[in-house]
């Protein structure tokens, strides 16, 4: 698996980084305090969550805010051996809530929830992970063997780290000296052993009660059978002797019955009227009466309103009269009304007075003009002209205005002849006329409609009116509003008539039957029961033979009694032996269960154990083997071989010496502890090939050490595992750049 992108949103003191890695060997490069640790803490968290409250207070964000968050981009894997890329995105809040999502990049799709995604991905727990490929100098670089093998070990076994073998084999051997001491003494199926025998001689004694119990019991059944008898005679004797003092009930309760029979017919006789009367379900009761008589006294009033008079009110009317009138209303109206057609004719009239006054004054202007020129020529000639001129205009003024004037009077004739009026009187007179029989006309109409409206108001209700009672006599299937309300009537009467007298009999009835009367048939049952003719009875007899039952049924009902009593005084000393009984039976299927589950531990305890002991002893020499040689080539064959004991702790030869890991530099020991995580990683994931995560592991070997050290990460990574350092050093990129100039070099500021 490679990753390939780290987002941190919010974790620790870091907000909003991203780093992008290389496949090979990636330097992530800082001074102390830049955050190196708490990114390499983001991975394993994304991977594998905080691993509890501690280490999840003390990564939530410096700066505040709901909790951790961000996302991780992962080549890796699949079932099938194809790469595919996954985004891991991760959120803890400070409650605890951890949400994680495992998202397909070419998809989209959401493939996994699980909160330890680094187990999918890697195929190994967490616990192998910080012991392999997270080396990480805060967690120590060495680390405890007998913790790891365990781990290894469950892993091989079961893929859970969380339970160890000696956990689960003293776990096995506490549940079995549970269920039975070794020497059998003790445990709870030695318990519960002799809880079973105590229980059995319980059922022993319950068992002997119970058969007491069981013989007094039948006794108790065959003298109630007895007592029953008695009694049931008793009784009967009893109701006989009853049944002789009844006789004159009998006879009276008879009457009663034959007087309930007679009210009963009544009642049939009124039901039958009531249902003759039903239509639809629908009886006419008086409330519909009422209804209908208010309907048919409400119609009759509409009636004689349309019958009195509405459609013969309006007058009679001339119609040319009217329409000359309205015509010329009209015509009055285009005009500008009356006043304004006499004005119209009065100034027509002045104009041509006007006119008329001009050509006098112009005519007596011509005859004096005229005389003046008769004297002047007599006196003066030389003027003759100039008043020749003004005789001829004036001449002409007259002669324009007696044109004028004529033409206005044409213009009056016509304007009167117009309006069909002789003169300016008879005109005003005419308009007038008009505008009053207009005006007469208009009242007329104005009545006519009114009457109209209101003959078609009286009709709407009228017709409304008849649907109203239309839709009542349809519930009782009838059309004609008189002959039902006599039918309404006359059936009401008579079931009203009935009604009264069926409560009468109903009444005397009731009190018949309050006034001393019985069942006639248990009487009758009684005397026949007790074989009485009422006719020859013996009270006597039949009371001293009620006497001797009644004292035979006492005796039985005595001895009922003293059983009873020696029932429950055995009962009281006897337990229930079907709950004893049944208890035994579920202590002896718990015991034998308890047996086969201590064998079982037995088994699993013995079989556990061998397991165990054969894989650690198959695990060291194959770890030892690859540790060793990695631990050749990271020492430069300074150690050549090196053992790995089935707890996994280490041990060195120097010449003929073999050493524990005591004797070794700090050095040594870390490039040692370092070539033992590689190969655990080796041995638990040969398939997912984890990124190894390194922080601050050299700071211990000298530049030798360092650099065979950097050389065998290469060589890891041309193998395709991807490596990610963490350091603050130099050292170890000059280190690197020796064997790969190409490495991938990060800077944290």
């Amino acid at each position: 698996m490679r990753i390939e992108l780290i987002h941190i949103r919010r974790f620790g003191g870091i907000s909003n980084l991203e780093i992008s890695l290389a496949g090979g060997v990636n330097i992530i490069y800082g001074a102390n305090g830049s955050g190196k640790t708490t990114v390499m803490a983001f991975l394993r968290f994304m991977l594998y969550g905080f691993a509890d409250k501690a280490e999840r207070d003390r990564y939530m964000p410096v700066s505040g805010g709901e909790g951790v968050a961000g996302y991780i981009t992962v080549t890796a894997p699949d079932q099938s051996g194809a790469e595919k890329k996954y985004r891991i995105e991760r959120e803890c809040l400070l409650s605890g809530i951890d949400k994680t999502q495992v998202i397909a990049a070419a998809t989209g799709a959401v493939v996994s929830r699980d909160k330890t995604p680094g187990e999918q991905l890697l195929g190994i727990p967490q616990d192998i992970f910080v012991r392999s490929a997270y080396i990480s100098q805060s967690d120590g670089i060495a680390f405890d063997g007998a913790k790891a093998g365990e781990s290894i070990e469950n892993l091989l076994f079961g893929a859970d780290e969380s339970v160890s073998t000696p956990t689960a084999l003293k776990k096995l051997d506490q549940r079995r000296v549970e269920l039975l001491h070794k020497n059998g003494a003790g445990g709870k199926i030695s318990d519960l052993k002799s809880s079973l025998a105590a229980k059995e001689s319980e059922l022993s004694a319950a068992e002997a009660g119970a058969k007491a119990v069981l013989e007094t019991e039948s006794m108790i059944r065959d003298n109630e059978k007895r007592l029953e008898t008695a009694k049931g005679k008793a009784e009967t004797l009893r109701s006989g002797v009853e049944a002789i003092g009844q006789l004159k009930t009998l006879r009276y309760s008879e009457e009663v019955e034959k007087y309930g029979a007679f009210v009963r017919t009544k009642k049939n006789e009124l039901h039958e009227l009531r249902e003759r009367g039903t239509y639809n379900g629908f009886l006419p009761n008086r409330r519909y009466l009422d209804r209908l008589k208010q309907l048919k006294s409400e119609r009759d009033m509409l009636v004689s309103e349309k019958m009195s008079g509405i459609d013969v009110r309006t007058p009679a009317v001339d119609r040319q009269a009217s329409e000359r009138a309205s015509e010329l209303s009209a015509r009055c109206a285009e005009a500008g009304g009356r006043q304004a057609v006499v004005s119209e004719l009065s100034r027509r009239y002045d104009k041509a007075g006007i006119l008329q006054r001009a050509a006098i004054i112009f005519g007596a202007l011509t005859l004096a003009a005229i005389f003046m020129t008769v004297i002047f020529a007599l006196t003066i000639q030389s003027m003759i002209l100039p008043l020749l001129i003004a005789d001829v205009a004036l001449l002409a003024g007259m002669l324009i205005c007696l044109f004028l004037w004529a033409r206005a009077r044409g213009d009056v004739s016509s304007y009167l002849a117009e309006w069909d009026a002789e003169d300016m009187n008879t005109l005003s007179l005419k308009l007038e006329e008009a505008e009053k029989e207009t005006a007469a006309i208009r009242a007329v109409t104005e009545t006519a409609d009114e009457n109209q409206r209101r003959f078609e108001d009286v009709m709407t209700r009228l017709n409304k009116k008849d649907d109203e009672i239309n839709e009542l006599l349809s519930m009782w299937g009838r059309a004609d509003l008189d002959a039902a309300i006599d039918e309404i009537e006359e059936l009401r009467a008579a079931i009203e008539q009935r009604e009264s007298r069926l409560e009468t009999y109903k009444a005397k009835y009731k009190q018949m039957l309050a006034s001393g009367y019985a069942d006639p048939a248990a009487i009758r049952a009684k005397l026949e029961a007790a074989g009485i003719d009422p006719q020859n009875a013996d009270a006597a007899r039949m009371s001293g033979e009620l006497d001797f039952a009644v004292k035979a049924a006492q005796s039985l009902e005595d001895r009922k009694h003293q059983l009873e009593k020696d029932l429950a005084a055995a009962m009281a000393t006897t337990a229930d032996a079907a709950p004893i009984a049944e208890e035994c039976g579920v202590l002896k299927s718990e015991i034998k269960e308890l047996e086969e589950k201590h064998d079982a531990l037995v088994l699993a305890y013995e079989t556990l154990d061998r397991a165990s002991s054969e894989l650690r002893s198959r695990i060291a020499p194959s770890l030892a083997e690859t540790a060793g040689k990695l631990i050749n080539e990271a020492t430069s064959g300074q150690v050549e071989d090196i053992g790995v004991s089935p707890e996994l702790m280490m041990s060195w030869r120097r010449g003929d010496t073999t050493l524990s890991e005591a004797y070794m530099s700090s050095g040594m020991r870390d490039a040692a502890y370092i070539c033992l995580r590689l190969a655990l990683l080796r041995l638990t994931a040969p398939q997912s090939d984890p990124p190894i995560i390194v922080d601050e592991a050299f700071c211990r070997m000298d530049d030798e050490r360092l650099a065979a050290m950097m050389r065998l990460l290469y060589g890891i990574a041309s193998a395709g595992v991807q490596i990610v350092i963490f350091t603050p050093h130099m050292r170890e990129i000059e280190a690197l750049k020796t064997v790969d100039p190409t490495a991938e070099q990060i800077v944290l500021a």
